[in-house]
């Protein structure tokens, strides 16, 4: 769809961009950003690493969803 418009982009499409919640949490020991489908299961969107090894686990590849339970972090 076409929308000729002056009016901002971010704007007209406010409410998809609302709904998407990301979290960044900690996976064996790797920083990642992920979306919430279910109480204890989450979506990779992005891995926040600069190792490349971390990219090549099909684990952490975006798409992939992960189960989890919390655990308290140590000081």
């Amino acid at each position: 769809m076409i929308l000729h418009t002056i009016v901002d982009h971010e704007l007209i499409w406010k409410e998809e961009a609302d709904t998407i919640e990301l979290m960044e949490v900690t996976y064996k020991g790797i920083q990642l950003e992920v979306k919430r489908i279910e109480e204890r299961k989450v979506v990779v969107n992005r891995i926040i690493s600069t190792d490349p090894n971390h990219y090549l686990d099909p684990e952490l590849q975006p798409g992939s969803t992960i189960i989890y339970t919390l655990q308290p972090q140590s000081p």
